[in-house]
């Protein structure tokens, strides 16, 4: 593949992940775990409907039989992961939700100072010191703007940053060994699976009212950014660079937020716009000779 065609498809990746958390408030009747379940759930039906075209379903129903206990954990953090998600739009600014929710490499570079022993730079560690300024700006200025409602949400974004930084971790290997689509398509599935048992005990199951507005917000949250952005964004990925990458996952908080000001009025206050600046730029230095790649 081209570069330049490459280009192109992650930018449409980025926006479309965008679009994300506009479904999501679209879906406000809806909780949580039913809007996480459904995304995956679709998306996992979208990708299996591409491998069929691409004749690739004896692939993955060969890699679906050799599953092992870390691609059951795999998919229960990827469940989890948008549960959080989902929370923390629903409960914050689509800005912060977006941006928080991209700081899967800030804290991946500290859980690998923590737990694999990785030395920083000085340079790594000014970075993510700059990424923390930004979102402690952001966090003050909500605490004084917006109470203590928005904080919940983004605390929950970070947390599922958080989770998606142990899931890219412990998952560095399947990765390389698997076809993407393949593992994206199993991922969804698992995570789908984990998320409906979870809300057996939890809440009694899945609830989504057979209403068509519901269902067509569904489809397009489990298609656009999930299915079709994910599958752009990992064929893309593979001809740039870590740090054009970056930049492109940071489309989804900018699409998002543009899309948020126009159909829902909602204008993110200058603390917010100072903070993900501060955030974006410590990601983008961060991540220039390091792959992530995001899952959102």
């Amino acid at each position: 593949m081209q570069r330049n065609m490459a280009l192109g498809l992650s930018v449409i990746a980025g926006i479309s992940f965008g679009t994300a958390a506009i479904f999501i408030r679209l879906l406000s009747m809806l909780d949580s775990t039913s809007i996480a379940f459904a995304r995956l759930f679709i998306g996992f039906l979208g990708l299996l409907v591409l491998l069929y075209f691409r004749r690739e379903i004896k692939e993955f129903i060969h890699f679906a039989k050799s599953y092992s206990w870390k691609h059951i954990i795999m998919g229960a953090l990827l469940g989890i992961h948008f549960i959080f998600f989902v929370a923390s739009v629903q409960h914050t600014t689509v800005l912060n939700a977006t941006i928080f929710v991209n700081t899967t490499p800030i804290q991946a570079l500290i859980i690998s100072v923590i737990f694999l022993k990785v030395k920083p730079s000085a340079r790594d560690v000014f970075f993510v010191l700059l990424g923390f300024s930004g979102i402690t700006l952001i966090a003050l200025s909500e605490a004084v703007i917006a109470g203590s409602d928005n904080i919940t949400g983004d605390i929950e974004a970070l947390i599922a940053a958080g989770i998606i930084a142990v899931y890219l971790t412990i998952g560095a290997d399947l990765r390389k060994e698997t076809e993407a689509l393949v593992l994206m398509t199993s991922n969804f599935l698992l995570g789908a699976l984990v998320i409906f048992f979870y809300s057996l005990p939890v809440q009694g199951g899945i609830f989504i009212p057979l209403e068509l507005s519901v269902i067509l917000f569904l489809l397009g949250l489990g298609l656009i950014p999930t299915a079709i952005g994910h599958t752009l964004y990992v064929v893309s990925v593979k001809v740039l660079k870590p740090y054009e990458i970056a930049t492109i996952t940071l489309l989804e908080a900018l699409s998002a937020t543009i899309l948020a000001a126009i159909l829902f009025s909602e204008i993110p206050s200058l603390f917010s716009v100072v903070g993900a600046v501060l955030i974006s730029i410590a990601l983008l230095m961060l991540v220039r000779k390091k792959d992530f790649i995001q899952e959102s």
